[in-house]
C-alpha cells in the first residue's frame, strides 16, 4: 500500500491561519471502533469518544476535504511522522508496515469548527475563562492535521503555572462541554462534499 501523496506537505506549503472561511469546514476524527452510536440511532454515543481529558491539551483532527474519509483508517505507527512540520522542510514517502498501517475497525466522528467556535460562548466556559481554539498543526506525515486546544484567559492550559491536578480539572470540564457540542452537532454521512 502507497502513503496518500494528497496527505503529505509540500516543500512550498505554508500554514493554513484561521479565518472566517475556515468555521464553514468541518473537522473529522477518528476512534478506535465503528459501533459508536447509541443503539437504534445515528447519534453518537458520548461514553464511546475515545480521548482522554489530557488530550485536549492536543486534540487530534483533521480538516475534511483533502483529506478524506478513507484516510481515516491511515494508522500511524512511527512516532517520528507526528511530529510537527514547518514550511520549508523536507519529508520522505512513509512505508506501509514499518510508517503506517491501514486499520478499518477505526470509526469516526465529524463536527463543523463553527461549533467549537459556539463553544467559546458557552456561559459555564466563560465564566472560569475556559475558551477553544482551532490550530493548524500539520504533521511530517499529514498536512491536513489540526488540533483542537483549550485555554484559560488566553494561556493554553498545559502552560499554565498551575498544579497538574488543577489542569486536569480544567481539562475535565472542557472535555464535557466539547462532548455535548460533539454529541448534539455531528453528524455521520458518507456521502459529505466539502470544497476547500
Amino acid at each position: 500500500m502507497i502513503y496518500p501523496h494528497h496527505l503529505l506537505p509540500q516543500y512550498n506549503y505554508k500554514n493554513i491561519s484561521y479565518c472566517d472561511e475556515l468555521e464553514q469546514c468541518f473537522l473529522i476524527r477518528h476512534t478506535k471502533t465503528k459501533d459508536i452510536y447509541l443503539e437504534g440511532t445515528e447519534r453518537i454515543d458520548p461514553d464511546k469518544l475515545n480521548f482522554q481529558s489530557d488530550h485536549l491539551s492536543d486534540l487530534s483532527t483533521n480538516l475534511l476535504g483533502i483529506f478524506q474519509l478513507e484516510d481515516i483508517y491511515i494508522q500511524v505507527i512511527n512516532n517520528e511522522l507526528v511530529n510537527l512540520w514547518y514550511p520549508n522542510e523536507n519529508i520522505r514517502q512513509p512505508k506501509y508496515g514499518q510508517d503506517f498501517i491501514k486499520n478499518l475497525e477505526r470509526g469516526y466522528f465529524i463536527f463543523h469548527i463553527k461549533e467549537i467556535e459556539r463553544l467559546n460562548s458557552n456561559v459555564k466556559l466563560h465564566e472560569i475563562g475556559l475558551t477553544f481554539k482551532v490550530l493548524h498543526t500539520p504533521t511530517t506525515c499529514n498536512f491536513w492535521h489540526f488540533s483542537v486546544r483549550v485555554f484559560k484567559n488566553n494561556i493554553e492550559v498545559k502552560d499554565l503555572d498551575i498544579r497538574d491536578k488543577e489542569k486536569k480539572q480544567l481539562w475535565r470540564t472542557a472535555k464535557i462541554q466539547l462532548i455535548e457540542i460533539i454529541f448534539y452537532s455531528c453528524f455521520h454521512n458518507t456521502s459529505v462534499k466539502i470544497k476547500l
